[in-house]
């Protein structure tokens, strides 16, 4: 995150992030399993959840990966 990015801003992308992973994650279990993700049976909602992880890095925005 850009360090003069208020916390309040990152609160509010991580939220918009997770959010939209669950409406993925809705919509693959109402395709694949007839039945919104919420009432899968644990071991479903493990696979829909492998199949969209949550990767969120907070990486250094100044940092390219070049020394």
């Amino acid at each position: 995150s850009n360090r003069g990015t208020s916390y309040e801003a990152i609160i509010e992308a991580y939220s918009e992030i997770i959010s939209a992973y669950s409406e993925i994650r809705n919509n693959h279990a109402k395709k694949k399993y007839g039945k919104p993700f919420n009432i899968l049976s644990s071991s479903e909602q493990m696979k829909v959840e492998e199949a969209f992880t949550i990767r969120i890095s907070e990486a250094d925005p100044t940092y390219h990966g070049k020394e």
